[in-house]
């Protein structure tokens, strides 16, 4: 059985209860036969909207996994250039966005039914996001899945 890495590109929305919106798009692997699971996420685009649609905040750098059938979602998000930040972690229902400016918590709340996330077409530019360490490792994996 040969584990094949897949890459993906996904859409993501969290509407907290107090209106507060988390709207992004980031690129996360899976493996061909297992892509409900979606691991190493990165090269996050996503911003906080307050409950009239305006823009709060913007995160570009993401850690995390989730699963795209159920709301099973461990991420955390920041800007490279302030200390505010996101979480959403399913496992202790708690998603939370915290603005360093004013150094406050904006919202906060897990509720699994207001997560939503899409997969979109990989465009070919963004095959380059792909880090050269995970080629070798998907690899690597597919050689000894081979061999066992």
């Amino acid at each position: 059985m040969t584990l094949r890495l897949r890459t993906s590109h996904y859409r993501f929305v969290y509407a907290f209860a107090s209106g507060h919106e988390l709207v992004g798009t980031m690129i996360g692997d899976s493996y061909g036969g297992q892509s409900d699971y979606v691991f190493n996420v990165r090269s996050l685009r996503a911003i906080a909207l307050t409950p009239q649609g305006n823009l709060m905040m913007s995160f570009d750098e993401v850690f995390g996994q989730f699963t795209r059938t159920t709301a099973e979602t461990i991420l955390s998000g920041s800007h490279s250039q302030k200390e505010s930040f996101f979480s959403i972690n399913s496992r202790n229902d708690e998603a939370c966005i915290y603005d360093a400016a004013t150094e406050q918590w904006v919202t906060s709340g897990w509720l699994p039914g207001r997560w939503t996330i899409e997969e979109l077409p990989l465009l070919p530019s963004m095959m380059s996001s792909v880090p050269a360490c995970s080629k070798r490792l998907a690899s690597v994996w597919s050689q000894r899945a081979m061999i066992a």
